[in-house]
């Protein structure tokens, strides 16, 4: 490639610019906003690549919790199944408290394994879920290029995907194994949402 065309495409190169780091500090604006407004979804039983929602806003000088149980899937809204609490302290002493909203299936073609599903997260006792989802997160953290691919890859990033691989993993070992045997073979969704942002220190 001759000298003139490398100059033209680095002139036209927003990133080669002195102000090249605004740029980048924008995409990553947009890029955590647009995540905030994800409902996820993946073939059951695999890894999820994280997705922040948030969840808590200010009214009249409280803190407000929304409820995160409305899922929009294939165009029809439905109810999550459950809200898990997931509360953990961490290896400084901080303690943390956020939610993961689940939802089994299509909401147009439940099958009987997805409503065995729905109804165990349901009826679950979740004490003590959020701490081993952080045990999890701590001993087998997610690492890019490794484990998966994740947009924010700054040490927040990492730790908000380590804490959302690990709650896919306790919610996997909490479920029992008849249940998650009922769905092999199957070709079937598992959708979230979720106001965790994975602080883990």
């Amino acid at each position: 490639m001759s000298e003139h065309m490398n100059a033209a495409l680095t002139a036209a190169d927003p990133l080669a610019r002195d102000d090249a780091a605004d740029d980048r500090e924008i995409v990553r604006r947009m890029s955590a906003a647009a995540r905030t407004s994800i409902v996820r979804r993946r073939p059951r039983w695999r890894v999820l690549l994280p997705v922040g929602i948030a969840a808590t806003v200010a009214l009249t000088g409280a803190a407000v919790l929304i409820p995160l149980g409305n899922l929009f899937i294939d165009g029809v809204y439905a109810s999550a199944d459950a809200e898990i609490p997931v509360v953990y302290t961490t290896d400084t002493g901080a303690t943390h408290s956020c939610r993961y909203a689940v939802y089994f299936g299509d909401p147009s073609d439940r099958t009987p394994a997805d409503k065995a599903l729905a109804a165990f997260v349901a009826k679950n006792d979740w004490t003590g879920f959020g701490q081993r989802a952080y045990e999890i997160a701590i001993t087998d953290p997610f690492v890019p290029g490794v484990t998966g691919w994740v947009a924010d890859d700054s040490p927040a990033g990492i730790d908000e995907a380590s804490l959302s691989r690990a709650i896919d993993t306790a919610l996997d070992e909490a479920i029992p194994a008849q249940l998650r045997q009922a769905q092999e073979g199957q070709d079937e969704t598992f959708n979230a949402r979720t106001d965790c942002h994975g602080e883990l220190h």
